[in-house]
């Protein structure tokens, strides 16, 4: 019985050790390069994001964003659509303000509030901006998936569009 007492004891211990080894490797692998702390600062994309949907094409450019400790975030860029039903390419611009959080590899944003301006002028077409704005706002909160996130590139993926971006630190 006191063998069987011995192996059981050790069990315990290697299981205590090797869980206190865990929880001291990952409260430090948090500290030094988790998401949290490295999405924090200012990103730029490298190249323009394209995707196609329905015959129409919406390319996504100059895009950028800060993200601050305090889970805000900025962001803008310019967008221009483009396809069948549409009588001219429609460019518009766009700044908004987010609350972000990170769910294992999910950036998790919700927008606070949207600046959205057509840019493009077609006769007879009312400004649908806060039409488009107030959809946007209603939506929710939205998530991308961090592909890599280190301290010069942060690349993600949104799933539903299936589009892929590369951003570098500012």
């Amino acid at each position: 019985m006191n063998t069987h007492l011995g192996i059981t004891m050790k069990r315990i211990l290697f299981f205590a050790l090797t869980t206190f080894l865990l929880v001291t490797l990952t409260a430090c692998d948090k500290g030094k390069n988790s998401y949290e702390d490295l999405i924090v600062g200012s990103w730029v994309a490298s190249d323009a994001a394209v995707m196609e949907e329905s015959g129409m094409k919406i390319t996504i450019s100059d895009m950028m964003a800060s993200y601050a400790k305090d889970h805000t975030a900025t962001g803008g860029g310019k967008m221009s659509l483009s396809g069948p039903g549409l009588p001219t390419k429609l460019e518009m611009s766009m700044s908004t303000k987010t609350t972000w959080r990170i769910e294992g590899n999910l950036l998790k944003e919700t927008i606070t509030d949207i600046d959205l301006k057509i840019l493009t002028k077609v006769p007879g077409m009312p400004d649908l901006s806060p039409m488009i704005e107030e959809q946007m706002k209603a939506k929710g909160e939205g998530s991308v998936t961090i592909i890599t996130l280190d301290k010069n590139t942060f690349e993600y993926k949104e799933e539903e569009a299936g589009m892929q971006v590369t951003m570098k630190r500012k």
